[in-house]
C-alpha cells in the first residue's frame, strides 16, 4: 500500500476517524476529524473508542502494548487482575506506590522490562500514573519483546542526540539527559529536584500543558499554581518567594496553548534573589528559536515534537545549565533518579529524523508567522495567540539571532459556540493531538486536555472553544488557502 502524503492528503474527513497520524505502525497521533468526535471521545463513546487504532501513547494503549500486557498476564499474572509494563523495576514500584501498594511487581527481562500487577478496579488509576509520569514502554520495545528480539541500547545514536542537543544549547554533553518522552523528562526532573534540593512546594508560573501541572499536584511535595504570568502574577510570585520554602519555579517559554510569555528577565532576577532554581519547558519555543539558558537553571523538552517531526517516535530531554549555581546538585540528583536513556530503535529513529531539524523549523517559522498575520486581520477571528502578536518584548529577551516565533498558534473565533465546531470540521488539515509535526495539525485543545475541568480552564483564560494549530512543511500559499476556505464558509 502506498504511503499517504499527509502534506497534500491530510486526514481531516469523517471517514478518517481513528486512522494513525503518521503512516507508521508507531504513529503517536490519531485522527479526530470532527468536533463531535472529540466530544464523544472524551465521553468515552464506545463507537469512537473502538474506531481508534492508536492514539497519543500516554493516553491510548498501543496495540503492541495491549498484546504485551496480555502475554505478561498469562506468564506472570493471576485471574481477575491487570498489568502495565515499564522499562525497569523501579518504575513499576513507583506505580505500585501510586496504587497504595495494592499489587506486585515483576522484573520480566533483567532490568529492561518490568510489570506491575494489580486488581482490575485500579486500572484507571494506574493509567493515570502512566499518563502523568510518561513512564511507559514504547511500541517498538513492546514489539521487540513479543518477537523475542534482544533489547539493547543504541549508544552511538544516543550519543549523537546528546551531542546535537548540547551543541544547539551551548551546554556540555554530560549535562544532557534523555528519557522516553517529554513527560518522563519532567517527572524525573521533578523527582530529582525534590530529593536533591527539597525545600517545600514547587511554583508553576503561567498556565502550562495539562500534565506538567498534574505531576506537581499529584506527587510530593505539592505546588502553588500562579496561572497569570503578567504583572499581577509576578506580584503573587514575589509574595510567595518572600515566604520561603520553595523547591523550584517551573515555567513554559512560551506556554501551551496560549503562547504567552512572562517577563523573562524579571523572572530570572526573582529566582536568583531568592535562590530558587528556575526550570523551563522550551518545547514550544524550540531550540532553533529561543535560548532558554539565558534565564534557566535547567530546561526540559519533548523530543517527540519538532526535534523528531515525523510523529513516529517519542523522546524527552533534561539539560542542566553548566553555569547554574545548582548544577552539581541537580546533575547528581538526576543521575540518582534514574530513567535516563532511550530504547535503541527509538534512539535510531530520533537521531535520523532530527538531522534536518533547523531547516524544518526555519520553514515552519516563516509559514506560521504569515498565517498569524493573515488570521490577525481576518474579520471572523476574535484573537490569535502567537508570540509575535503578544508579549513580544518578553519573547525577544530569549529569542536567538535568526530565530523565529515557532510553528504553533491558537485561535479563538467570533461566535465560537457555532463557529469553532463548524470551522474545525471544514478545515483541511490533519486533526489530532500533539504538535511540531512535519505536516500541519489542528485540535480543539481545551476539550482534549481539560474536558473534565472546562470551567476551571476558562477561569485561567483558556477558552473551551480554542483551536490549537501546529504548522508543518506545506507551502505557505496552500496553508493560507485552506484557512481561507474554512473561514469563508462561516456565517458573517
Amino acid at each position: 500500500m502506498a504511503v499517504r502524503n499527509l502534506l497534500i492528503e491530510p486526514l481531516w474527513e469523517a471517514r478518517d476517524l481513528g486512522k494513525p497520524i503518521a503512516d507508521s505502525p508507531h504513529a503517536v497521533s490519531v485522527c479526530l476529524p470532527l468536533w463531535e468526535h472529540v466530544v464523544r471521545y472524551e465521553e468515552n463513546d464506545p463507537a469512537i473508542v473502538k474506531a481508534m487504532w492508536c492514539g497519543y501513547p500516554r493516553f491510548v494503549m498501543h496495540p503492541q502494548l495491549k498484546q504485551l500486557h496480555d502475554r505478561l498476564l498469562v506468564d506472570y499474572g493471576q485471574s481477575g487482575g491487570c498489568c502495565l509494563s515499564f522499562c525497569d523495576l523501579s518504575a513499576a514500584r513507583r506505580c505500585l506506590d501510586f496504587l497504595k501498594g495494592e499489587g506486585r511487581v515483576v522484573d520480566v527481562d533483567q532490568g529492561s522490562l518490568a510489570a506491575c500487577f494489580f486488581p482490575e478496579q485500579h486500572f484507571e488509576l494506574a493509567c493515570q500514573y502512566r499518563r502523568h509520569t510518561g513512564e511507559i514502554v514504547s511500541s517498538r520495545q513492546a514489539d521487540a519483546f513479543l518477537k523475542n528480539q534482544l533489547v539493547k541500547r543504541a549508544e552511538e545514536a544516543e550519543l549523537s542526540i546528546r551531542q546535537r542537543l548540547a551543541d544547539w544549547n551551548g551546554q556540555e554533553v554530560a549535562d544532557v539527559f534523555l528519557y522516553g518522552n517529554g513527560m518522563a523528562a519532567h517527572y524525573h526532573l521533578h523527582r530529582a529536584i525534590q530529593t536533591g534540593l527539597g525545600g517545600g512546594n514547587s511554583i508553576q508560573f503561567g498556565f502550562p500543558y495539562v500534565d506538567i501541572l498534574k505531576v506537581q499536584q499529584k506527587f510530593p511535595p505539592g505546588v502553588d499554581f500562579i496561572w497569570d504570568n503578567g504583572p499581577a502574577g509576578f506580584q503573587q510570585l514575589k509574595q510567595r518567594l518572600e515566604q520561603g520554602h520553595v523547591m523550584a519555579v517551573y515555567a513554559e517559554l512560551p506556554n501551551n496553548p496560549l503562547l504567552s510569555m512572562p517577563d523573562c528577565i524579571q523572572l530570572k532576577e526573582l529566582c536568583q534573589k531568592y535562590q530558587v532554581p528556575l526550570l523551563v519547558d522550551d518545547t514550544v519555543g524550540s531550540y532553533a528559536n529561543v535560548d532558554s539558558f539565558r534565564i534557566a537553571d535547567v530546561t526540559y523538552s519533548s523530543l517527540t515534537k519538532y526535534f523528531n517531526g515525523a510523529c513516529d517516535a517519542m523522546g524527552g530531554t533534561v539539560i542542566v545549565n553548566g553555569n547554574s549555581p545548582f548544577r552539581d546538585r541537580i546533575h547528581a540528583a538526576l543521575r540518582d533518579a534514574g530513567g535516563d536513556g532511550l530504547y535503541g530503535e527509538d534512539a535510531v529513529v530520533l537521531e535520523a529524523n532530527s538531522q534536518d531539524y533547523p531547516e524544518r523549523m526555519a520553514q515552519m517559522n516563516q509559514t506560521t508567522e504569515s498565517l498569524a498575520d493573515f488570521l490577525q486581520q481576518h474579520p471572523k477571528v476574535a484573537r490569535v495567540h502567537y508570540p509575535k502578536l503578544q508579549d513580544n518584548a518578553c519573547y525577544e529577551a530569549i529569542r536567538k539571532e535568526g530565530g523565529g516565533y515557532g510553528g504553533l498558534l491558537s485561535i479563538e473565533l467570533l461566535n465560537p459556540e457555532t463557529n469553532a465546531p463548524a470551522f474545525y470540521d471544514k478545515l483541511r488539515l490533519n486533526k489530532g493531538p500533539t504538535l511540531g509535526t512535519n505536516f500541519s495539525l489542528a485540535c480543539p485543545y481545551t476539550l482534549l486536555a481539560h474536558y473534565d475541568e472546562l470551567e476551571w480552564a476558562e477561569s485561567c483564560g483558556v477558552s473551551r472553544w480554542l483551536i490549537r494549530i501546529s504548522i508543518g512543511l506545506e507551502p505557505e500559499s496552500e496553508i493560507i488557502s485552506r484557512f481561507t476556505e474554512a473561514l469563508d464558509g462561516l456565517p458573517s
